[in-house]
């Protein structure tokens, strides 16, 4: 891919964990794994989608609950604790899935770390950035 163009990524966690990396200022996917945060770059787009309200037992949701922005250049961390990556996160107003369901690549969300296709990371976006 074109390096000078961002992508936008779907990225799975509860809502509990969305408002943490909004505090925090990071951003963890796959309970603390590099490789997934690796494939980010510096300034891509983040939508952080949550099936729940915490996990693993939480309220079910179903909704996007926080966007951001990869502001680091490298995960940071280590096997034992976990990697995280910088990132400049904004909590939303939850947009439910009836709304970005088109957009949403649905049956890959499981892998919980999802790039999308230029056109549905633009459209969705706009949808999610809308309601901020």
């Amino acid at each position: 891919p074109d390096v000078t163009t961002s992508r936008t990524w779907v990225l799975v966690l509860s809502a509990r964990h969305a408002r943490e990396a909004v505090a925090g200022g990071f951003i963890m996917v796959g309970t603390g794994k590099r490789p997934a945060l690796a494939c980010l770059a510096t300034g891509d787009r983040i939508v952080v989608y949550s099936p729940r309200t915490d996990h693993p037992e939480g309220d079910p949701l179903s909704a996007v609950t926080a966007v951001g922005t990869v502001t680091g250049d490298q995960p940071i961390g280590d096997e034992s604790a976990g990697f995280t990556r910088a990132a400049a996160m904004t909590g939303i107003e939850p947009v439910p899935l009836e709304r970005i369901r088109r957009q949403l690549p649905l049956p890959l969300l499981r892998f919980g770390c999802i790039a999308l296709s230029d056109s549905q990371g633009d459209e969705l976006w706009a949808v999610v950035t809308a309601a901020e």
